[in-house]
């Protein structure tokens, strides 16, 4: 029961069988040719899938610099922003004068 347990494949995971293969000797010309075509049109076809991926990586990278750029120049802004609320902002309170308690006595 354990052996069987072991042997079973991950849930969710679908193993196809490989597939079957017979090596067989192309001696006419035609066959050759058609054989060389094919793979060809095969090589060729994955070329062309490969260059639309990559195209689309690039794309999707462009976009990714473009937001880390526009977030930058936005944090730069702000953080001048700050620096400049800072800088016109009153001189806070020193500690002796936040401490300090009002006179009630001087009221009456």
């Amino acid at each position: 029961m354990q052996e069987q347990a072991s042997q079973r494949e991950p849930v969710g995971r679908v193993v196809a069988p490989p597939p079957a293969r017979t090596l067989r000797a192309v001696t006419d010309a035609r066959e050759v040719e058609a054989v060389l075509l094919a793979r060809i049109h095969q090589v060729g076809a994955r070329k062309q899938e490969l260059a639309s991926t990559l195209a689309s990586l690039y794309d999707i990278a462009r976009q990714l610099a473009h937001s880390y750029r526009v977030q930058l120049e936005t944090i730069e802004r702000l953080r001048a922003r700050v620096r400049a609320l800072e800088a016109a902002a009153p001189e806070p309170p020193s500690d002796d004068e936040a401490l300090r308690v009002p006179n009630r006595s001087a009221r009456s």
